[in-house]
């Protein structure tokens, strides 16, 4: 906020007091007094260096007990008022925002009408985020006769901090009038108070008056680089910041943001270049962190820790140093060295809970989910308050399979942290894999990740101008995921948009991932437009999303890898629709129209599961799968040259659990000589499989029979149903890339689906493939099937020859039918004909 009080003090000189002055009697507070009050009439450096070493050795608080004692003998003197608003600006200066609190407390004890005290108590308690207070203090001092325009504005921010934007802008409006620096700065004020309400072509306009007000403005500037961060072009957000910098060249924020627009822009020298001058005016560990993470960009792992050796002994904290530098690495998937960093930061600082978290998650990454879980039971010893490491905790026992114990852990963290999206959605996520949790206690979850999705981005909702859709010739489509690559998203929707109208649709991407690859080219090339989100903080995002005017806005993320919650539940479009990715049951989110389904995985009734308002059903599969290009050819049975069946799974090992392995157990039983063969990533951990091989040992399998694979690239686990003869799908969560992996490789799938929608992506997919008599009703019919289905050998020998040929003429891979439903059901949702 813009101060008032101005420097008081006049140039002088004057020696320190004597290291023995205490504040132990009246007669000595007085004296220390006398002397602070000498020492703030002279210069601002003799009296900044007073205060510093008078707080050192009393602290702010023994200053004020002496001034306090002086009050209580009535011999306070006429100018302690200005003194005290001068001692207020110094500790400010140097820092220190509760002992300017503290002056100037004591400021209103002395005259709590002084409109120049109330000012400046406001600005520190605003500050210290007490905007109510301030706030009132604000009105009290104008009101006192503060006759201030300065003052005018810090109220209108006050406003603004508030939510009183009405009163605010009215403010604002008549301060922005004025021709100067001040008008300027309210102008930048209603510009954000425009982007707060999401309208970004209203702001830009202020900012650009305003620069006309105030060309060195690094508030106005910094705001027009901010916009066009949001819209990606970086260079011409680099280039305000250069403006900047020119009159501000010694300011470490300026630095840093062009540092990391220059990142953003792959100008990795210059992004360089900025992030060493940010850190060579302040060595912060921040901006040490990205210096850092450049170098290794540049120059590789061994630049980049002979870097950090160097810098970690010019920051003031280590442990941010390295923490920050984790998280940074981690975010760019690279995971040897993010724990490496962490580890440093750990050593600094063992309880710190960014640092446990990141630590676990790349265990997590690393497919090492028990030793995630290990770590995580450990910090929760200490860490009890952190709803991260609950968070973490629970995820990581759904992963190795301690379905019951996940649930109860997120249970009770979502009963203490009730607006944590996070915490609620990874309890959702959770209970899909429980076997016993049933899809009305799933809704109910839904319910409570819906209210605090609502509590969480309300504020950005109210400012949504809804329209009728379908007003232009081509509807306007927007698909939002994480997953335009090698990932169920890539497989299951490239065949739509590489098969949709062109001449009727317009495609958008919003991109919400950090992972790319070469199926990400294939995307974007099919889109009209691709927008970032992952440059951009929630209300930039709504605000861009609502810029492209889109008639549909679909959903590919859900609370899953990409998620953009805001803005569904902000409304960027007309009509919401929630497709593939991340879809297992409701998404707790009240703002979608439509859930994409068809009849298979939605039968009739199933909408009271959802709290979403609808279902639509396609006529077929609510997918199309498109195969990878690395597919290898179908194999011949290998019970025929093995002399024994091989029945297999490669979903998720969180998906086991022990009705499935009761199941599994029947039919090994039934089929003596049979093998089962299990691929998940957890399988990499020893603990793992012998504690699996232990259960199904229970259940009189020995472990000779089981063998487990550990994580292995696409291209090996496409290979290994060479290996398998029939695969068992699990339940309740059922595969569903997998199982149409399995199909493409000729290896029919043995699915039992129940109610909730997660256990029914196989049934769908083997019903539209011409498939449904492996669909069983019950789990004694899933046992039968699969034994009847190993023993006719002729007859699974048959179906594999000729499985991939007949998926290519099903509805399952008739991309150009697929997109023809598809369009009916765009037309259908926006009211347009073709």
């Amino acid at each position: 906020m813009p101060r008032t009080t101005k420097d008081r003090q006049q140039q002088a000189h004057g020696d320190f007091m004597s290291d023995n002055q205490t504040a132990s009697s009246p007669g000595k507070a007085s004296q220390i007094v006398t002397q602070f009050l000498q020492f703030l009439s002279y210069g601002p450096e003799m009296a900044a260096g007073f205060t510093d070493r008078l707080r050192k050795r009393m602290g702010t608080v023994g200053i004020i007990t002496a001034f306090d004692a002086v009050l209580a003998g009535g011999s306070a003197p006429d100018s302690m008022i200005d003194d005290l608003l001068s001692a207020a600006v110094i500790a400010e200066e140097n820092g220190d925002q509760s002992g300017a609190k503290a002056y100037l407390d004591l400021a209103r004890k002395i005259a709590p009408e002084d409109s120049r005290v109330l000012h400046d108590w406001a600005a520190i308690q605003f500050k210290l985020g007490n905007v109510a207070e301030a706030l009132t203090a604000f009105r009290q001092a104008l009101a006192a006769g503060l006759q201030n325009p300065e003052a005018t504005l810090n109220l209108a921010i006050a406003l603004v901090g508030m939510d009183q934007h009405t009163e605010a802008r009215a403010l604002l409006t008549d301060l922005a009038a004025e021709a100067s620096p001040l008008g300027a700065q309210a102008l930048l004020v209603l510009a954000k108070l425009d982007l707060a309400e999401l309208k970004p072509a209203e702001a830009r306009s202020k900012l650009e008056q305003a620069l006309r007000l105030d060309p060195k403005s690094k508030g106005v500037l910094g705001a027009l680089a901010s916009q066009e961060y949001v819209l990606e072009d970086f260079k011409a957000g680099a280039a305000w910041l250069r403006q900047a910098l020119d009159h501000h060249p010694t300011d470490n924020k300026l630095w840093t943001q062009l540092g990391e627009m220059l990142f953003r822009a792959k100008d990795h020298a210059g992004a360089e270049d900025a992030f060493r001058e940010a850190f060579a005016l302040k060595s912060l560990p921040g901006d040490a962190a990205h210096v850092c993470h450049v170098v290794f960009h540049r120059r590789g792992r061994q630049a980049l820790w002979t870097l950090a050796d160097e810098l970690a002994t010019k920051v003031d904290s280590r442990k941010d140093f390295y923490s920050l530098l984790g998280h940074l690495l981690y975010q760019d998937y690279a995971s040897v060295e993010a724990m490496t960093a962490f580890q440093y930061a750990f050593q600094e600082d063992p309880t710190d809970k960014s640092i446990l978290t990141g630590i676990a998650a790349i265990i997590r990454m690393s497919g090492d989910a028990m030793k995630s879980r290990e770590f995580l039971e450990w910090a929760m010893a200490s860490m009890e308050d952190s709803p991260t490491v609950w968070q973490g905790l629970g995820t990581t026992l759904y992963e190795t399979g301690a379905h019951d114990q996940a649930v109860d852990v997120l249970m009770n963290a979502a009963r203490r942290w009730p607006d944590s999206i996070e915490i609620i959605g990874t309890l959702l996520l959770a209970m899909h894999y429980q076997p016993t949790a049933t899809v009305e206690q799933m809704r109910a979850v839904g319910e409570l990740l819906a209210d605090a999705g609502d509590r969480k981005y309300g504020g950005l909702a109210q400012h949504w101008n809804p329209r009728p859709p379908g007003q232009g010739d081509r509807l306007n489509i927007g698909f939002m995921s994480g997953g335009f690559r090698n990932h169920p998203v890539g497989h299951f929707a490239r065949g739509l948009l590489e098969h949709i109208d062109k001449s009727r649709f317009r495609v958008v991407l919003l991109d919400s991932g950090t992972e790319r690859d070469a199926t990400t080219d294939i995307f974007f090339k099919l889109a009209d437009e691709v927008v970032d989100l992952t440059v951009m903080s929630d209300p930039m995002a709504v605000a861009r999303a609502r810029s492209l005017n889109l008639d549909v806005f679909i959903d590919l993320a859900g609370c899953f890898q990409g998620a953009r919650l805001a803005l569904p539940v902000s409304r960027v479009a007309p009509v919401q629709m929630k497709w593939v990715g991340g879809l297992c049951g409701t998404t707790g989110v009240r703002q979608f129209d439509y859930v994409i389904s068809d009849w298979i995985e939605s039968p009739a009734g199933a909408e009271a599961a959802f709290v979403e308002r609808s279902v639509y059903r396609l006529p077929h599969d609510y997918v199309s799968y498109m195969p990878s290009a690395i597919t290898p050819e179908v194999r011949p049975l290998p019970a025929l040259e093995n002399g024994f069946v091989t029945f297999g799974c490669l979903n998720n090992y969180a998906k086991l659990n022990d009705p499935l392995l009761d199941a599994w157990a029947r039919i090994l039983h039934a089929c003596p000589d049979s093998r089962l063969l299990l691929l998940s990533l957890q399988y990499g951990n020893p603990k793992i499989v012998e504690a699996l091989k232990g259960r199904l040992y229970e259940r009189g399998i020995t472990p000779d029979r089981i063998e487990c694979i550990g994580k292995s690239p696409h291209r090996v686990v496409l290979q290994t149903y060479g290996r398998i003869d029939v695969a068992l799908d699990p339940t309740p969560y059922s595969g569903g890339l997998t199982t149409c992996e399995a199909l493409y490789m000729g290896v029919p799938v043995v699915t039992a689906p129940q109610a909730s929608f997660a256990s029914r992506h196989s049934a769908s997919h083997l019903v539209n493939a011409g498939l449904g008599e492996f669909v069983c009703a019950t789990m004694d019919r899933y046992v039968e099937v699969a034994v009847a289905t190993a023993r006719d050998l002729d007859r699974l020998a048959t179906l594999r020859a000729g499985l991939r040929s007949r998926m290519q003429a099903s509805p399952l891979m008739d991309h150009a039918r697929f997109a023809r439903d598809f369009e009916d059901m765009l037309f259908a949702v926006t009211g347009k004909t073709r």
